[in-house]
C-alpha cells in the first residue's frame, strides 16, 4: 500500500497522515517504509517514528538525511499508525513531500 506524496512544510514537527485524516492500518509482520522528496533544500535530518494510535506504543526513532532519505522499520505489530516526524536542525523549517509505503 502507498499513502503519499504528501506535501509538508515545517519547522518543529508533523504528522504523517495529517491529524484530520485516518491513520495507516498495518497488518502484523510488515515493513514499512518512510521516504522524503523534493526537500527544500541539502543538509536536512529528520526524526522519525511510526506511533500506534491503538495502544500509544511507538517505534525507535530513525534519522533519514539529504543524502539518506529513507527509513525502514520492520516486523510491525498490527494497527494504526502515524509517522511522527521531526526536525533535528533547530531554526529552520523545510519543506517536501512525504510518502509511506508498506
Amino acid at each position: 500500500m502507498l499513502y503519499g506524496p504528501a506535501y509538508f512544510n515545517f519547522s518543529n514537527f508533523f504528522w504523517a497522515p495529517r491529524l484530520d485524516l485516518s491513520a495507516l492500518a498495518i497488518s502484523s509482520g510488515s515493513t514499512v517504509v518512510v521516504r522524503f522528496v523534493d526537500v527544500s533544500g541539502d543538509g536536512w535530518s529528520f526524526g522519525v517514528k511510526l506511533v500506534n494510535e491503538d495502544t500509544g506504543n511507538s517505534t525507535t526513532v530513525k534519522t533519514a538525511t539529504s543524502s539518506n532519505p529513507q527509513v525502514t522499520f520492520t516486523d510491525m505489530l498490527t494497527g494504526h499508525y502515524r509517522a511522527y516526524v521531526t526536525n533535528n536542525q533547530s531554526g529552520t523549517s523545510w519543506s517536501g513531500y512525504i510518502y509511506i509505503m508498506w
